[in-house]
Formats: C-alpha cells, structure tokens, sequence
C-alpha cells in the first residue's frame, strides 16, 4: 500500500511545476506593465494573482526551499534568477538571508540586476536588511544596486548615491540620479546640475526627469531648452515639456512633428497635450503607415476611445509566412510594443471625432474624454490602461513637489496603498 505524502513534504515534480509556472508569470507580468489596455486591477486578476499563487506554491518546499532555489539563483536563465529570488525574498529566516546575501554578493551585471528586480518587490524586511548590509560593503555595480533597491521603496537616498554616481559609468550614474527625487531639498539642485553636465544622454535625461517630479527650476529651464533645439536629447524631451508646459510649449511638439525622427516621440506627446488640435494632429498622422499606429494609440488617450471596442482598427491580413528555404532563422521574432499595437482606420476614427468632437472644448486639455484635472490624472492612474501611468505619476509628481510617489513596477497591493497615500495628500476625493 502506497503511503500518502506528508503536508511537510511536498511532491518534489508539483514544486518544480510551480517553480516553473512563477518564472512564466513573472515575466508575462513585467509585460503587463506597460499594456496598451489592461489596467493595474485587470494585471492582478489576470496575471499578477496566480504568479502570487505560483510563488507560494513554491514556498511549499518549507524547510528544502533553499536548497530548491539556490541552484537557480546560478541559472543562465535570467527568469529563473528572478523567480528563484522572489520565492526566497518574502522569508525571514536566517537561512534564507545567508543564500540570498551569498548569492547577490557573487552576483553581477544581467545576473545581480535580475535579482535586485525581485528584492526591489517582494522581500521581506529582514531579507532587505541583510542584502543591504553586503552590497553596501562593497563597490561599483552593487553600490549603485543598493541605491536602486532603496530608491524602489522610496527611501532618502545616503553615501551609496555618491559612490554610484562616481563610477562614472552611465548606468551607474542613472540609478543614483533616479534616486535625486528623494533627496532633502536643500541638495537637490546640486545633483541635478551635475547630471545635466554629463556627456551621456540618459544620465541627462534622468536628471530631468527627477528634477522635474521635484519642481526643479534647473530641470524645467534645461528641458525647455533642449525642446526647443531637438536633437538627441529633444525627442525625449518632449513629453515633459507637453505634460507640464503651457500653449506655448505645446508648439515645441507641433514644430517637432515635422522632424521626421521626432515623429514617433512628437506624437506620444500630442497624447499629453489633450487638445482638440492635438487629435488634430492625430488624424493627421494616420494617414501615414509608420506613424498611424502610435497617432491611434494617442487619439484613444485624448478622448477615452478604444480602437477595438469602438469597432476603429483596420483590418488587417495576417503576416506572410516565408517557405522554409527562405525563412531566416537567426531572426529576431519578438515584435516591438508599438508594432503590435491596433492600427486604426482612419476614415471610421475621423467620422467618430466628427461624432464627439462638440463636447471637447476649444484650449481645454483633455484625458480618457475628460477635462484634463488632479481627479482625473488619479482616476487615469488608478484605473486607467498602464502604457502612461509612468508619465501620469511625473505629472501629479511635479505638481506637488514630489508628495505624489507611486511605484508603477510595484506589485498591486504597494501601488494602491501608495496611490491611496497619495490621493489623500493630494486632497482628492
């Protein structure tokens, strides 16, 4: 007779199935983050609830947890890491923080950043600790991961930001400047200029950009300023510029429209200026094969369409499949976000504009349909698609000089609890 196994003891291959089943979801879930349509609640419930499931299945292991994921702490698969990571961070025990403090000290580049993705959302108090202590002690990657660990839960960044920034290495000096937006008031505008003095373009672009969720002069007068002479460093430029400025920096975008490698970035921006001259704009650039995409996905946001629902997108026929002798096989098959993106027909999208456009009013800067307001910028955060929640939490970021902190990559239950944080300091209903 065949004995019936112990609660304490687990089918090894069941373990190893939801071991499996997490690393699927875990990734599935990071593309989830920047969905075109699905918003935070539709994630949880579509993906985010059963890699929570998954997870726990694996914490079945119980005492041979560690044992079970310390060889995929190890693995070549980056997937495997985070999900071997994430399992282990939500325990306190003595045994969990040794593995995980062993392996992260040992840990670099694709591997360490992969394990900090997973302690940045799911490790307990005590494994933080633990993993702070070791990467604090040492230098260059871990130092700048230990300030990216804290900039995820929104602590005041300290001697690790300083160490991060001096590697001089661009992605060193990204993270420590993302970590700008924490800093006491009185030692924010140092920062920031020092990142606007760096030759690389993403050490400026952040500088920015955290200035910007601060109120900082420097980092307005510096994006104005790169708005207004578009190079390499003014495409990305003008989202800021369309979110936070007046009508008058709403022409920097217009201008940059008839840039042609600004086009794309222009028209993510038209999304942020909201006006009936924006969907102009919009319906305009559908009429053009390589810009209709992003053009659609901007017209949605000004007016609270929805190319499928509202019967919008064109049809389009299916890709062609190569003969096997021509098909080339070292191709990447992955397609770009914005390429799998609905298209829009442009004829029935222009005869639904001509429907509603009376009740958008002339200068008013519209969102999902509505004047464009601190209530419905947080409705749009907490229940709108997740493509531009990022670009939504700057705008109500910079207006309240940083009160306004959501974590977009967060797991759910953090982001509500910081959105309702901030609604509240926001004074919203």
């Amino acid at each position: 007779m065949s004995s019936v196994p112990s609660a304490r003891s687990p089918l090894p291959d069941l373990v190893e199935e939801s071991f499996d089943e997490a690393t699927f979801l875990w990734a599935r879930w990071e593309s989830e983050l920047t969905s075109l349509t699905r918003n935070l609640d539709e994630i949880w419930s579509w993906t985010e609830d059963r890699l929570h499931g998954s997870l726990a299945g694996v914490r079945v292991a119980g005492d041979g947890l560690v044992a079970l994921c310390t060889p995929h702490l190890l693995s070549d698969d980056l997937r495997r890491v985070t999900a071997a990571t994430a399992a282990l961070a939500a325990g306190t025990s003595t045994e969990i923080c040794r593995a995980l403090t062993d392996a992260i000290g040992e840990a670099q580049d694709a591997r360490l950043a992969a394990m900090i993705r997973a302690l940045e959302v799911a490790a307990s108090n005590p494994v933080l600790s633990a993993v702070a202590g070791v990467l604090g002690r040492k230098s260059g990657a871990h130092t700048a991961a230990l300030c990216r660990l804290k900039t995820s839960r929104s602590a005041k960044p300290a001697e690790e930001m300083t160490a991060a920034f001096e590697t001089n290495t661009p992605e060193h000096q990204v993270i420590a400047l993302r970590a700008a937006r924490h800093l006491p008031e009185e030692h924010l505008e140092d920062w920031i200029a020092a990142g606007l003095r760096a030759k690389d373009v993403s050490v400026r672009l952040t500088a920015i950009e955290s200035g910007l969720a601060r109120q900082s002069a420097t980092a307005w007068n510096a994006a104005v300023d790169l708005a207004n002479a578009p190079g390499e460093l003014g495409g990305p430029i003008l989202r800021f510029v369309a979110m936070l400025g007046t009508a008058e920096h709403s022409s920097m975008v217009h201008a940059a429209l008839r840039v042609p490698q600004l086009q794309s970035q222009a028209l993510w921006a038209l999304g942020h200026i909201g006006t009936r001259q924006a969907v102009e704009y919009c319906l305009q650039g559908m009429k053009h094969e390589k810009l209709a995409r992003a053009a659609g996905e901007a017209y949605c946001h000004i007016t609270g369409a929805d190319l499928v629902r509202d019967h919008l997108a064109a049809v389009e026929p299916p890709p062609e499949t190569p003969a096997f002798e021509a098909d080339d096989l070292d191709v990447n098959l992955v397609p770009s976000a914005e390429s799998v993106w609905p298209l829009p027909d442009e004829t029935a999208v222009r005869a639904h504009w001509q429907k509603n456009a009376a009740r958008f009013e002339p200068e008013v800067r519209y969102i999902g349909g509505r004047p464009l307001s601190v209530e419905t910028l947080l409705t749009a955060i907490e229940r709108g698609p997740m493509l531009r929640r990022p670009d939504l939490i700057l705008n109500l970021a910079a207006h309240s000089k940083g009160q306004y902190d959501v974590e977009p990559r967060a797991f759910a239950q953090r982001q509500r609890a910081m959105m309702a944080r901030g609604r509240q300091l926001l004074g919203a209903r």
